[in-house]
């Protein structure tokens, strides 16, 4: 029973970690509620490269399929642009920032899209 509880938490936490990233994001933008964003941060976010690298490795220890690596990797791209935004103090705007942010969500589940796609017109 623990078995199967851990494969489901390592299945989906990074749909949760990518979406908490986009809401937490949005809410810095829009400097909503700054204590809602931090209870979302420590609650979804999880953003560090080392959390996203264990979720890379469990994708291929519990053998998930390509989706589950691709989530993985557009949240380890979303956090790199964060590192790189703190370390080097991007020339984009805050809205630059968090649109780049969406485009590299977006671009990730249009590719997740095709290949899921993919994979049922092979199955019939």
């Amino acid at each position: 029973m623990l078995n199967k509880t851990l494969i489901l938490l390592v299945k989906y936490i990074p749909i949760i970690h990518m979406v908490g990233m986009v809401l937490i994001n949005t809410l810095c933008y829009l400097e909503l509620s700054p204590k809602l964003w931090r209870i979302l941060g420590l609650v979804a976010g999880g953003d560090t490269v080392f959390f996203t690298i264990l979720l890379y490795v469990c994708s291929y220890v519990f053998n998930f399929g390509v989706w589950h690596r691709l989530i993985v990797l557009s949240n380890f791209f979303n956090i790199t642009i964060a590192v790189t935004d703190v370390l080097f103090r991007l020339p984009v705007s805050n809205l630059g920032l968090l649109s780049l942010y969406y485009i590299t969500d977006i671009v990730f589940l249009i590719i997740i899209l095709i290949i899921g796609f993919r994979e049922r017109m092979v199955m019939k």
